[in-house]
């Protein structure tokens, strides 16, 4: 197990995990989804763009990599961040991050199916402990559950284990990790003007709290941990960095009961305790990730 691979994805889950936590406090400056979808973006890109031109990296592009990485950004990973924005307010961010982390399941089925890679038996009770660890998250205290805001929260699993895949494909494997993340959130900001552009709602509450928290959503919940993630999942895999990041709804839902005052039951204490049992069989399995079409590099 490449251990730099597994630092990286874990610190990328710590910056994923308190997301939720600023873009609720975003939406109590009278912010909405759609609006924090795209100043996360723009601001996101504008800040990768600044950092690659300092160093002078060359942000050349195939054709191939070009249309990959735009289905991959607005498919993929715009469509992921919109569909989760919007569960958050149904849900809760609790909720609907624990319910997005079945995405594991995803990305593994699609990896058997697709790209015919065979799992390790530490890799299998990795993806048990870690699915039983969600379904204790996932339990809400309630009898019932939005089944819509429910849907939406499981088509953002989807949708991410697309991206998950997406980005390391053999085409995209050789460029540059910075350079990569700047055009998957640029194409994301491109998608997601259209949307505000088709709902044609430009009356924004802008505040200083507002800016404070898009600022810290852009640049370190967006730019910094999608490029740990990504180099994480070039280390050691999709499927390896897919599980070690169910460590994300933990940090959610201990940030949410610290900042926020959120409850944190049995059932999540539970949950949490299977999920990190799951990423130390992850980090203490030895070998590299098992591929037969997926390729990736460090």
């Amino acid at each position: 197990m490449n251990y730099r691979g597994v630092i990286y994805t874990v610190l990328s889950s710590l910056a994923f995990g308190i997301l939720p936590i600023f873009v609720r406090m975003a939406y109590s400056t009278g912010l909405n989804p759609y609006n924090v979808l795209f100043v996360r973006f723009i601001f996101a890109s504008a800040f990768l763009l600044i950092y690659l031109l300092y160093h002078h990296v060359d942000l050349r592009l195939s054709k191939k990599q070009f249309f990959t990485i735009a289905f991959v950004a607005v498919v993929g990973y715009m469509g992921t961040s919109l569909t989760l924005f919007i569960a958050y307010q149904i849900l809760g961010a609790g909720l609907t991050t624990a319910i997005h982390f079945a995405y594991p399941i995803f990305v593994t089925v699609i990896s058997v199916l697709i790209y015919k890679e065979r799992l390790t038996s530490a890799k299998k009770t990795a993806l048990f402990l870690s699915v039983g660890g969600i379904f204790l998250l996932s339990m809400s205290g309630t009898s019932m559950v939005n089944i819509g805001g429910f849907l939406i929260a499981i088509l953002s699993a989807v949708l991410f284990a697309l991206y998950v895949l997406g980005i390391a494909k053999r085409e995209l494997e050789k460029l540059n990790s910075i350079v990569l993340i700047f055009y998957v959130c640029l194409f994301s900001g491109i998608g997601s003007f259209f949307l505000e552009v088709l709902r044609g709602d430009w009356a924004w509450k802008i505040t200083t709290a507002g800016v404070l928290y898009m600022v810290l959503i852009s640049i370190f919940c967006t730019a910094a941990a999608l490029i740990l993630f990504a180099k994480g999942i070039k280390m050691i895999g999709p499927t390896s960095a897919s599980i070690l990041s169910t460590l994300e709804p933990n940090v959610s839902i201990i940030a949410g009961f610290l900042v926020l005052g959120e409850p944190l039951s049995w059932q999540m204490i539970s949950g949490i305790i299977l999920v990190i049992i799951s990423v130390l069989l992850i980090t203490m399995s030895s070998g590299k990730p098992e591929y037969s079409e997926i390729k990736v590099s460090s």
